[in-house]
């Protein structure tokens, strides 16, 4: 009869224990619940601080390109040509039938009425520019000794007036000028001088189109030049033959640019600054968390191995997660705790991994109701500064 009476004494007070323990993680569930946070694993925020930091970075790439211009060292190369054309008119003689002759002959000096050219020059250029052309006609008779060396007399004639033409945004411009020049007006000039000083001299009129081509500033070079082609006629002969020279014409030459960063839009470059300076805020964190991937040493781990290696008889590794379906879930705050349910219930504490060397479980499974303890390596490595 005692023995019944001892029994169901401490059946009462297991039961009591049974009871204050559920009162205690009952509390404990009531108070966690309400300030417990999220949970981010180790590797979500790796990547939520790897993916921040590279969209800061293509973000500050992009307002920094429309931002700013930055132009480098090049070579821009242009030509230049002409095609030069010219007829010789003729006096009424017994001989020719045709009113004019073509270029690239001998022509008889007294029989040449006037002289027709046409210059025709071209301009092209690898890069759309802005350039203006400034160009005008000119004629300048030299007389000098028989040599060519030394010049008796030299006088210069504006046959045209100055013109002016221009490209905006183009590769290439043409101009074309025609001019008349009277043959007799300039011949006789040189014969005059000959008679009249009584020296024997060589005379020529150099008859040319003389181009001044100039850039805007808004390109990205710099064009100041002048070029010309020419036409020599020569005077005071009883036959000539008219010559041709291109001068700076028919040539190539490159441009050179610098290099140099222009702030298109302050906007866009204030924007940029911001993201560059958002970096670091995620640039270090991430840094820190793959350094602190050496796990063998982490916070967390040393917990856990302690546990399990104190209480190994107590604890089951299980691969099985807690079933929180329909169950009444009870949750513990420390393993302690934990420990005191185990006693109270002599049930053992099953161990499942959820997230190696971050996350883990800690739970008893009694009836209807889960005692459930999770740790995280966030908590322990928070705890631990």
């Amino acid at each position: 009869m005692e023995e019944k009476n001892e029994k169901s004494v401490k059946a009462k007070q297991n039961e009591e224990k049974e009871s204050q323990t559920k009162i205690i993680v009952k509390e404990e569930k009531n108070r966690t619940s309400v300030n417990e946070k999220t949970y981010v694993s180790y590797f979500n925020r790796v990547l939520i601080y790897a993916l921040s930091l590279l969209l800061c970075f293509i973000l500050a790439t992009i307002f920094m390109s429309n931002a700013v211009t930055t132009k480098k060292d090049q070579f821009i190369t242009y030509k230049e040509t002409s095609n030069l054309d010219y007829k010789v008119n003729l006096k009424k003689n017994d001989f020719y039938e045709q009113k004019y002759l073509g270029k690239d002959m001998i022509y008889v000096a007294s029989l040449i009425d006037t002289i027709d050219i046409d210059f025709n020059y071209i301009f092209d250029i690898e890069k759309k520019s802005d350039i203006s052309f400034d160009y005008d006609i000119t004629g300048k008779l030299v007389i000098s000794d028989t040599n060519g060396q030394n010049t008796f007399y030299e006088k210069e004639y504006d046959l045209s007036k100055t013109k002016k033409e221009s490209i905006n945004a183009k590769k290439s411009h043409k101009i074309n000028e025609k001019i008349s020049i009277d043959y007799d007006k300039y011949n006789n000039l040189a014969n005059k001088f000959r008679t009249n000083y009584g020296i024997d001299t060589t005379s020529n009129l150099i008859v040319s189109l003389n181009v001044h081509k100039k850039g805007s500033d808004k390109n990205e070079y710099k064009l100041d030049n002048k070029s010309a082609v020419s036409v020599t006629i020569p005077l005071s002969e009883k036959a000539i033959n008219i010559k041709i020279d291109h001068n700076d014409i028919n040539n190539s030459s490159q441009l050179f640019t610098s290099s140099s960063v222009t702030i298109d839009n302050y906007a866009y470059l204030l924007i940029s600054i911001v993201f560059i300076i958002l970096l670091p805020v995620f640039m270090f964190p991430l840094v820190g968390l793959l350094l602190s991937m050496e796990t063998n040493k982490s916070p967390y781990d040393k917990y856990i191995n302690k546990i399990l290696n104190e209480y190994d008889r107590l604890i089951v590794e299980t691969t099985t997660a807690p079933d929180i379906e329909n169950k009444n879930i009870i949750r513990i705050d420390s393993f302690n705790e934990l420990l005191d349910v185990r006693d109270n219930l002599s049930l053992p504490i099953k161990y499942y991994i959820i997230t190696k060397h971050q996350k883990c479980n800690f739970y008893i499974n009694h009836n209807d109701e889960l005692y459930l303890l999770t740790i995280k390596a966030v908590d322990i490595e928070k705890n631990s500064k």
